[in-house]
């Protein structure tokens, strides 16, 4: 069985996988004792984890440790490359992209293989441009949801807004 764990600045996505049929899956906190808990008995039959994150260092660590707790499996991170398949990356630095915009691009690649593009929305909001060459043409990073209502309360001091209102589908009128 693998477990294979999408990790991002604080929370993490993971599934339990067994020759293709999964049989677990759900989600955790990075800062959790054990973010993988509700696998249960499960996670001690896994015999090989594979990791995409961009976790700063102390919770990658943070999840090895927790992990090496619950079972005695190879633990393997996969980070952003140059190419693979036929997808080429456009950073020349690519320990520069997180794994997480990467990874989604290599798998709307392999899916698609046409021209297209990755929007994700988590605490960043990332656009990718892939051509139909599988060439990667760049992108942006925009502060998510939470990051920019923080910034408006913190740094835009004539600017209200009620959060608890939620998120409007109108232009505003105030």
């Amino acid at each position: 069985m693998k477990l294979f764990i999408d990790a991002g600045n604080t929370r993490l996505k993971w599934c339990i996988d067994d020759q293709g049929r999964t049989l677990a899956s759900g989600t955790g906190l990075l800062e959790e004792e054990n973010p993988v808990s509700s696998a249960g008995e499960l996670i001690r039959q896994v015999r090989s984890v594979a990791i995409s994150t961009v976790a700063s260092e102390e919770r990658r660590a943070h999840l090895l440790d927790s992990l090496a707790k619950l079972c005695p499996a190879l633990v393997q991170f996969y980070w952003s490359e140059q190419a693979r398949n036929g997808l080429v990356n456009a950073y020349q630095d690519v320990s520069r992209m997180g794994a997480d915009r990467w990874h989604a691009m290599y798998g709307a690649w392999l899916d698609h293989k046409q021209g297209f593009v990755v929007v994700d929305a988590g605490s960043a909001v990332t656009v990718d441009y892939v051509d139909s060459r599988g060439r990667h043409l760049g992108g942006y990073i925009l502060p998510g949801l939470q990051m920019m209502l923080r910034s408006l309360r913190t740094d835009a001091a004539r600017i209200w807004f009620d959060p608890d209102q939620g998120l409007a589908t109108d232009s505003g009128r105030s």
